[in-house]
């Protein structure tokens, strides 16, 4: 019987997405850095970014831009499947194993009632890329409410989640009202001292900020050995 749970996000947090992305937004922003100016940005949202862009003269854009569009569009390349996921990934996962644990990833690729939201095949195509890089995992649930199916893996499995990793400030606070730890990955776009909310919750250990995968396996398994 395992003996934790540990829930995932994929985009941005397992999977470089907005540094793949680039090579489609290209179309619309030619002859510019993208992986400085977007991937590092302090723009989460692809619609900030534009308008942004659009302000600022960076580029002239096209008004056909629409973000839905452009993951569609995204994940029918091979980046979508073949994308190589952070440094570090198989190295954490193995290890949760290792220590006893299993893990899920919750991701907001789809809806529970529409799986091709954003992209064509996205179950599918998702479940290629965690076999191709060999990332170990119990269930993946595509959902925007992820506190919900944790409390459902909760008690489907029996078994406490020990934390869930994250790469965005505001999912964190929603775990982290809900008694919910997780693991923060560090992010241009999201400044934890803008939120005096977040700013409470690290300082009672509920929310872990962190630089990288590697830092991620490290608190795990520091959080494991409490158990």
């Amino acid at each position: 019987m395992a003996r934790f749970q540990i829930i995932s996000d994929i985009d941005n947090t397992v999977f470089p997405l907005r540094k793949y992305l680039i090579y489609v937004m290209k179309d619309y922003f030619t002859g510019k850095d993208l992986f400085k100016d977007f991937v590092n940005s302090r723009h989460y949202s692809f619609s900030d970014f534009v308008n942004w862009a659009r302000q600022t003269n960076y580029a002239e854009i096209k008004d056909s831009v629409v973000w839905k569009h452009l993951l569609r569009k995204f994940g029918d390349t091979e980046y979508f499947i073949r994308g190589e996921p952070y440094a570090g990934a198989k190295e954490l996962f193995d290890r949760i194993y290792e220590l006893g644990g299993i893990a899920h990833f919750l991701t907001h690729r789809g809806k529970e009632n529409d799986p091709h939201f954003y992209f064509n095949d996205a179950y599918e195509k998702t479940r290629q890329w965690l076999k191709k890089y060999n990332l170990k995992y119990e269930e993946l649930v595509f959902t925007h409410n992820k506190v919900e199916h944790i409390k459902r893996l909760e008690k489907k499995y029996n078994v406490p989640v020990l934390a869930t990793i994250e790469d965005m400030r505001s999912n964190a606070v929603l775990m982290a009202r809900e008694g919910y730890k997780t693991i923060l990955l560090r992010k241009p776009y999201h400044r934890i001292g803008k939120s005096k909310e977040a700013i409470g919750f690290v300082r009672k250990g509920m929310i872990i900020p962190v630089t990288d995968l590697f830092e991620v396996k490290e608190k795990i398994e520091q959080l494991s050995g409490k158990i």
